[in-house]
Parts: structure tokens; sequence; C-alpha cells
């Protein structure tokens, strides 16, 4: 089972080895944020079968201390969840909190949701930068797996610079 954030194993618990995002050749780690319990375990189960390891958060605050102890390698976010106090949709304000903490300025994040135009206009409003792309729900997995490695492959491009 892949870890729940808001038991904040140690990072040699996550599904998949030990270390975060710059833990020498280990596989990136993932945190999937998701309010629905089933759904999170399905995308964790997915990326972890795709040989990633993955961390799970429910909600914004448990989503938030799991991005300062873990240091993920990608954010992928419900764009709704639970626990949010900005007027911004969760997902988006969940971003901007977790890019405030130093060493993860320029974290890549993709949005999950079942309301991706909405998305798109409202991130359209907003400066995120890096960009977040949208997925939708129910997901597209390959094309989930295409946006994660091109997130994770600008990522190093922009570390190598």
């Amino acid at each position: 089972d892949a870890s729940r954030a808001g038991d904040l194993p140690s990072p040699a618990e996550e599904r998949g080895g030990a270390g975060g995002a710059g833990a020498g050749d280990d596989p990136p780690l993932i945190l999937v944020v998701e309010d629905d319990s089933r759904l999170r375990d399905v995308l964790a189960d997915f990326l972890a079968l795709k040989g990633f390891r993955t961390a799970q958060a429910d909600g914004v605050t448990e989503a938030c201390a799991a991005a300062l102890r873990l240091r993920p390698a990608l954010l992928l976010t419900d764009l709704t969840l639970r626990g949010a106090t900005s007027s911004l949709p969760d997902g988006v304000h969940l971003v901007n909190l977790v890019r405030r903490t130093p060493g993860l300025e320029r974290l890549p994040a993709i949005l999950h949701t079942a309301a991706p135009a909405e998305a798109r206009a409202l991130l359209r409003r907003t400066s995120l930068d890096p960009p977040v792309p949208v997925v939708e729900k129910p997901s597209d997995f390959a094309f989930l797996c295409s946006l994660i490695d091109r997130a994770l492959l600008g990522a190093r491009s922009e570390a190598d610079v």
C-alpha cells in the first residue's frame, strides 16, 4: 500500500524505496493528493506499477506537511480538496502553498479534476510558474504518464541550468 502522508512515514517506508526527489537513482516520489480514498489508492497503485514511488494525502494540510517532509519530485493533486482556507480552489491553493517552500518553488504539479474546462480557465487567471497541466477524471492513464514524464524531464532540465 502506498504511504499515507498523515502517518508521515520515514522516506524508506514509501512505496518503492527510500529517499526523496534527489535521492540518487531512486525512482521519483510523487505525492498523490485526493480526498476520494478509492481514487487516491488507484492512482498511487498505478503509479507504483509504473515504477514511481508514491506518498498520499487527502487534504491541503496533510499534503503541505508531507511535501515539506518528503520533498516529492511531483505533486499530483485534485482541484477540490478538504481543508483549504483560500478563495482559490484547493488544488491551486495547495500548489501555491507548497511552492512557497524553499527548495520546492518550481515543484512540478499536475491538476486532476472532473471539471477540466473550469480548471484551465482558472489557471489562465492565476500565475503559477511553472504552469500546471490538467488531467480530466476519469483518468487516461497513458496521458497522465506522459504528463508526468514531461514534467519530471522539465524539472531535471531546469535543475541542470
